[in-house]
């Protein structure tokens, strides 16, 4: 229905669109019973196309009796993306995105415009240590080389399997997933009465403070609230060097995530179109459009940066050369930094490392312009291709799906170099409009409706209907994120006392004239008494005018 309403919207009514909404449902249920029991075999060999015919592709994938079990996949951008802003890696499971309930499992990073970005993707069956290490090795396959800084959520799994997969990379967990635990562990009276709350926020999100000064405030703190003794923020105190900012500090992009909610952002973003009705090939097909579409804001965003004309508040020399080296999103931000510091920030050093690597010396001075920090800061350069239509995420590697790509790269590069020259235009939709007529008078006829939906669907799914069944379907799985029957109440929720129950109103019938809470005027005891008083009447009227005849 949502590409019927777009096709209506884009073609300027119903009556200009090739068939009715009956017509889009059915073909939809015909592409399911076409993908029917070879999904998980389709699944595979559109990504082993992919692995064939584009370059440095990477796919793996386990069976477990005959059955798809897990699978991972990654292509040329995202491992182009991983090498340039994989300092930090963030992953966040997610549900209901296919039929057999297989856990999907994106891995995530921001790229140079604070944008998110896919390094890769994963679907498993169970969320096992055994199914998370498989996954993380694979990542690691894909990519080669493993992240600064992994962040993910306070899932037990993931304590054990990070360390274990990722031996030279620093593990974090979400600070949001504990955060918000705080007004249930925390006693009411405490919370309603004090600003304990706000202390501990303004202590924990400090990213400028030292470990050791974090230690001496979250004891002076809980010395002021008489939290000595509390079990929860004691636990959470060990635990200290896996959330808290302060203990991040000395890694290069540490404050770029410190929770996961870019992970749940691209999640929701991926299910935009998804449901748990979806089989693996219409699921894939999803999560290339999103792929794709987030690419394409990255290559607007590019676009703007090339384009920004440098207007400068200051005559700093630090402006003009921040303009230089950063997109145009993170030079707004620097540009705030610069006005409120003004003299406070001055480049000390600057050294090339490598070809793609720039290290800059940055001193920090006070009010007093005295030195407090100097920072280095290391720049890198990004990708700066994959925008074509044959670098598209997911791209048909099949010959005319080729060749279709091409024509629309060379109309479009038409198109753009003759944007203003009319007779140029002209002469293009001239020699168009000739070649599509004979292309028209040579249109073979007679396919029946069968034979055309038939190859559409395999143009759509990418694979021929005849190929062979090596592995099976995955079995439905149930795992912790599958829901429940009943709504799971949420951790502040459960810290506050829920109201009373509204006793029953009474309420007046006017018939008895009573206040009472098990009937009203329709249904009252005297209605049906009045009822019953006027069939006996009637009944006896009726009776004695027979009577009265007989005479």
């Amino acid at each position: 229905m949502r590409a019927y309403r777009c096709l209506v919207a884009l073609k300027g009514g119903h009556h200009n669109v090739n068939g009715t909404p009956v017509d889009f449902k059915n073909f939809s249920h015909q592409l399911r019973i076409f993908i029917g029991e070879r999904d998980a075999q389709v699944f595979l060999e559109r990504l082993r196309e992919r692995f064939d015919n584009l370059p440095n592709f990477y796919f793996d994938y386990t069976v477990s009796n005959g059955k798809l079990s897990s699978v991972f996949w990654a292509d040329e951008i995202s491992k182009l993306n991983y090498k340039a802003f994989g300092d930090v890696l963030a992953f966040d499971a997610t549900y209901s995105t296919n039929k057999y309930k297989m856990v999907f499992v994106p891995f995530a990073g921001v790229d140079h415009h604070f944008q998110c970005v896919t390094f890769g993707a994963g679907l498993i069956s169970s969320e096992s240590i055994e199914s998370y290490v498989w996954l993380l090795n694979a990542f690691l396959k894909a990519h080669g080389t493993q992240p600064t800084l992994v962040l993910s959520d306070q899932d037990p799994s993931m304590l054990q399997v990070v360390p274990m997969v990722f031996t030279e990379s620093r593990h974090r967990i979400c600070m949001w997933h504990i955060m918000k635990k705080l007004p249930s562990k925390i006693s009411a009276d405490l919370l309603d009465n004090t600003d304990v709350l706000a202390y501990i926020h303004r202590l924990v999100w400090n990213v400028y403070i030292k470990p050791e000064t974090f230690e001496s405030r979250w004891h002076d703190l809980l010395e002021t609230f008489g939290l000595q003794d509390h079990t929860w923020l004691n636990d959470m105190y060990n635990i200290k060097h896996l959330w808290v900012p302060a203990y991040f500090t000395e890694l290069p992009m540490c404050c770029l995530m410190k929770t996961t909610s870019r992970c749940k952002s691209s999640n929701a973003a991926f299910k935009v179109n998804t449901t748990s009705a979806n089989t693996l090939v219409q699921f894939m097909m999803f999560f290339e459009n999103r792929v794709d579409s987030q690419r394409y804001r990255q290559h607007v965003s590019e676009y703007k940066t090339s384009s920004m004309v440098f207007k400068g508040n200051t005559d700093l020399a630090i402006e003009q050369h921040a303009f230089a080296i950063y997109t145009n999103v993170v030079f707004m931000q620097v540009q705030k930094e610069i006005d409120k510091g003004k003299f406070l920030c001055y480049i000390t050093n600057q050294t090339e490392s490598s070809n793609t690597t720039l290290l800059l010396d940055v001193t920090h001075l006070d009010k007093r312009n005295n030195i407090t920090n100097v920072y280095q800061v290391a720049l890198r350069c990004p990708p700066k291709r994959g925008f074509s239509l044959s670098s598209r995420y997911g791209v048909n590697a099949h010959a005319p799906s080729v060749i279709r790509n091409e024509i629309l790269d060379l109309v479009t590069e038409c198109v753009d170099v003759a944007r203003t020259d009319e007779d140029s235009l002209s002469k293009l939709v001239a020699q168009l409009r000739d070649f599509k007529i004979n292309v028209l008078s040579k249109q073979p006829l007679g396919t029946t409706q069968n034979e055309t939906n038939e190859c559409e669907m395999e143009e759509i799914v990418g694979q021929p209907i005849n190929i062979p069944d090596e592995v099976a379907n995955p079995d439905v799985v149930r795992n912790k994120g599958c829901g429940t029957h009943t709504r799971i109440s949420r951790p502040g929720e459960k810290a506050k006392k829920k109201p009373p129950k509204r006793p029953k109103q009474l309420r007046l019938c006017k018939r008895c004239g009573l206040y009472v809470d098990d009937h009203d005027s329709r249904k009252c005891i005297k209605v049906a008494a009045m009822k019953a008083a006027k069939a006996a009447a009637e009944q006896q009227r009726q009776t004695a005018t027979g009577a009265s005849h007989s005479d």
